[in-house]
Parts: structure tokens; sequence; C-alpha cells
């Protein structure tokens, strides 16, 4: 009889078999806990969803109904539960892709998937309600073993915000350069209906009953100009005649033209620190930011309200690895506008400051209102806010830096007026011929010998043809072809050491800077303008 004992070999063998099985579910026990690590921390939630023909299970969701059998949720990840608390978040996000799906149940598309044993992509597909924002994912739906169908969703709500800020930063950028453009060009034409318009009522007897014509046309006029001014602060190319001044002197001066614009049943309370609050700025944009923001109060106040109005001092000090984006580190004169009014939703604040945005009606307003106050605080170096519930009011925060020296009185220079008989040489270089003809015409009844020219290129030839014909004054446009004013004056003064030079533009800041015309010193005249304008400027230029 044969001993049936294995053999020490056999059992040798069959150990070593059962090692290498061992260390082999090791590895897939250790591949698979690495494959349930990546699952639960990414960032990309996961739902898998299974075919199913029996109950539900106890403490699982319950399954959905289908055409074609049942389907029921039986795994999430982490990141798959914070996309949405909500059940029908794949309904939503397949219905919005598939309208023709609109009858039926979403499941129909998990089917779909498995008979075509090949991954649906949703693309990029949004999802809210009313009561909270929209959230953007990338949605994808793909078959797995044992009739089950995965889906995936990549949250980038994030990304296309901030592609939706960048397009609409690009947008008012690009809005901005058309409105400096547009109004640089209205400008030059409201100088000459301005100028020649003051020739006329000039012309015509004071009891001429076309003299109520020419009032009503400077009035138009100054409409106009009212409106470029609005257009070149929005866009941040109208020059700032910047000096230190006091913000709370400047409110208190407001005070009474405040108390005009808004209606009697609205209360005025303006509160403002005593003790130095200087800022470098431009009185009279300040006041324009002021006197926008009263009237978008005013008009948020229908049935009366308050207004408050305070001004002060301010440190921003953020915290150490939470930089506040809005105000940035810094001293700051600050203003402060509320109201108790209708308030705002969040779509419309975030919309509030783009150009010829507006939530009034029809004739109600030209939208440049918000739009002119931020290009306004943003050229002055500052930052705006605004905090605004439905309701609840609006409450706008300006932070101007502190300037370095205290408000002091600006140095008057005496306007000199030309006198007749006093007639001192004036080169006129303009590429506008109806501002240049304007010019020329005016300065020539002020007394002023003129020669003219439309060009800079042209103004040279003129001076190496005659090098002996001398000027007192060169008044020239900043922006012109091949050559700018600033470079004229430049090769004028090698010339004519002794020569003044008066610039003239129709657009400032962002297109002057480059051209060295805003420096402490440079005489500029801003268009449109008036013959008196002219007149003092040129008298001040020559004093």
């Amino acid at each position: 009889m044969s001993d049936a004992r294995p053999s020490d070999v056999t059992i040798q063998l069959l150990r070593d078999e059962i090692s290498r099985r061992d260390r082999q579910l090791a590895q897939i026990g250790s591949r698979i806990q690495l494959y349930a690590d990546v699952v639960q921390n990414m960032e990309i939630g996961l739902a898998v969803w299974a075919h199913t023909e029996s109950e539900e299970s106890v403490g699982s969701p319950p399954p959905v109904e289908a055409g074609r059998g049942r389907w029921q949720l039986i795994a999430t990840n982490p990141a798959a539960s914070k996309l949405s608390s909500r059940r029908d978040l794949l309904r939503d996000a397949a219905l919005d892709h598939y309208p023709d799906l609109a009858h039926a149940p979403v499941p129909d598309l998990f089917e779909e998937v498995l008979e075509a044993n090949a991954i649906r992509d949703l693309g990029e597909v949004r999802y809210g309600d009313d009561k909270s924002p929209d959230a953007v994912f990338v949605v994808k739906v793909f078959p797995l073993p044992n009739r089950c169908v995965g889906v995936t969703f990549y949250d980038i709500t994030d990304k296309k915000q901030l592609e939706e800020q960048l397009s609409r930063s690009q947008r008012v950028e690009a809005v901005g350069r058309l409105a400096g453009g547009i109004a640089h060009d209205f400008n030059n034409i409201l100088t000459a209906i301005s100028g020649y318009i003051g020739f006329l009522g000039d012309a015509l007897a004071a009891d001429d009953p076309a003299q109520t014509y020419v009032r009503e046309i400077e009035e138009a006029a100054s409409r106009a100009s009212r409106l470029t001014a609005q257009l070149l602060a929005f866009s941040r190319r109208r020059a700032i005649k910047a000096r230190p001044i006091h913000l709370c002197s400047l409110l208190g001066d407001l005070d009474e033209m405040m108390h005009r614009v808004i209606s009697e049943d609205i209360e005025l309370l303006l509160l403002t620190e005593e003790g130095p609050c200087v800022v470098k700025a431009d009185p009279g944009q300040i006041e324009q930011v002021v006197m926008n923001l009263v009237v978008n109060a005013r008009d948020a106040m229908p049935t009366g309200g308050q207004l408050i109005i305070e001004s002060g001092v301010v440190q921003i000090r953020n915290p150490k690895g939470k930089e506040n984006l809005e105000v940035p580190d810094g001293d700051y004169a600050v203003l402060i506008v509320s109201d108790t009014g209708s308030g705002m939703t969040a779509q419309i604040k975030e919309r509030i400051f783009e150009p010829f945005f507006t939530t009034k009606g029809k004739g109600g307003g030209t939208g440049l209102g918000l739009a002119t106050v931020h290009g306004i605080v943003k050229q002055h170096g500052g930052h705006i806010t605004v905090a605004s519930q439905p309701g609840e009011g609006t409450t706008f925060c300006i932070y101007l830096p502190i300037a370095g020296e205290e408000a002091g009185a600006e140095e008057v220079r005496k306007p000199a007026v030309a006198k007749h008989g006093i007639a001192h040489r004036i080169l006129l270089v303009e590429d506008e011929a109806a501002v240049r003809n304007f010019a020329s015409e005016a300065l020539g009844k002020l007394g002023y010998v003129v020669e003219m020219a439309s060009s800079g290129s042209e103004a040279l030839r003129l001076l190496k043809k005659d090098p002996e014909r001398r000027f007192d004054l060169l008044l020239t446009d900043v922006v012109m072809p091949s050559m700018s004013g600033k470079q004229l004056a430049d090769e004028l003064r090698s010339l004519q050491p002794e020569v003044r030079v008066l610039f003239m533009s129709g657009y400032a800041d962002e297109y002057l800077g480059p051209y060295g015309v805003l420096e402490d010193g440079i005489d500029l005249i801003e268009k449109p303008f008036s013959m008196s304008t002219l007149a003092r400027k040129v008298g001040e230029a020559l004093a």
C-alpha cells in the first residue's frame, strides 16, 4: 500500500504558491486602497449608479425608475457630496444638455451609455437655483462593469467666474478706449460749435430775438461737454488738476448743493471728523463723485429715506496671508455714502460700474454715473467698495490715499488778457481744421498776430523757411500725426529758447501721460474751450 501523504517537495511548492498568492493579494489590496484614497481625496466628484431589479436596500437612496429597469445610487466620493445635496443634480445636468430627454427619465441615458459602451460627455453644465449662485460642472457619464454607470462632476465654477471677470474687464477697457477716442473727437467738434456760436452771439444785438436760439445752442453744447467729460472720467482719460484738499471741508462746501439735489422727504446727515483729512485730488472731480452718488441714492429712495455722508481717516491693515484685494494696506481718507433705499441684488451689484448699465427706465439715465465714479476714483489711485441688500439700502465706501502735505492756498496766477496794440506773435498748430480756424479767428479778435500750421512738420518748415521769424507763444495740440505737440515744442525751444508754450487737447491722463505734458509747470487748455477761456489761458501763458 503506497503512502498517500504529499512529499516535502510538494508541501514546499504549495507553501510557495500560497505565499505568492498572499503577496499578490496584498499588492491588490494595496492598489485598491491606493485607488480608494485617490477617489476619496480627488477634487472631481464621482457617483456610481447600479442597474437593479431588487428592492432598495435599507439606508440607501430609492432607485430611480426607468423604461428598462431600476437604477440606484450606490456610491459617491466626498467631492460629489460637496457639489450638491440635491438628488436631482444629474437630472438637471442631463436635461440642460439634452432637452429631448425632458419627458424621459435620466436613467435612459445610462442605458444608452451601457449599450454604446462609450463615454458620454455632457460638457459644461450650469446648476443652481434662486437661493444660490450658479455652479458650473464638466459632467461625464461612462460605463462600468456589472451594469454600473459612473458619473463625474468637475467643478469649474471659480475658473468660469475668473474668465467672466476677465472678459468683463476687457470689455470695459475696450469701451473705455472707444469712449476716450469718441470724446476726444467730439470735443474738437464742440470747440468749434461753442466758439462760433459765441461769435454769433457777439455779432447780434442784445435784444435780437435770435439771441434766444444762441443761448439754447450754448446750453446744448454745454450739456454735450458735460457728457464728454463723463466719458473721459469713466475711461480715465481726463486730465486731473490734483492739489492737496481737505476732504471734510469739500463736503461742507457741497452741503447746500446736496440739499438742492435731494427731495424734501430725504433726511441728509453729514458726519465729518475734525482734524486733517487731506488728499491730493482734483476738487472738481471729487465733487462730481459725491454728487453722482447723492443722485444715485436719491433715485433709490423715491418715497423718502435717510442719506448719510461720512468722511474721516482710516488705516487698512489686512491680516497676514489674508490680503484684502479690494483695499490694500495703507492710510486712507474715506468717504462713505449710505442710503436707506431699495438696495440691490448680487447680480446688479456685480454690474453697477459697467458703462451704460442702468436699472432705470428708458430715458431715466445714461448708465455712466457710477462708471464715471469708478473711473475718477481709480484715476486718483483710490479704491471703491459697495455693500447692498435688497430692501436694506446701499453703502459706497471710497478710499483715497492720504496726502503727504497739508492743503494750502493754490498759487494764483493773475490772468493777463492781450490788449489791442500789444501784438504778441502766436504759432498755432492744430490738425483739426475747425478748431484751428476758430482759435485763429478768436486770437485775431484779441489782438494777437497768428500764423497757422496743420502739423508739427509744417510748422517746422515755416520756421526753417524764415529762421528770423520769432514767436512769443506756441499754441499746439498734443496728439497729432507724425509729430506730437511736445516734440514740436522741444524743437522750437531749441531754436527759440524764450518761446512760451500752451498745449491743448481733448483728452488727457493715460493718453497724454506718455507725451510728458502733465508735469508741473506745463500749461494745458482742455477742449472744448470758449473764446473767453482761450483768452484767459493764453494771457496766463504769456504773463
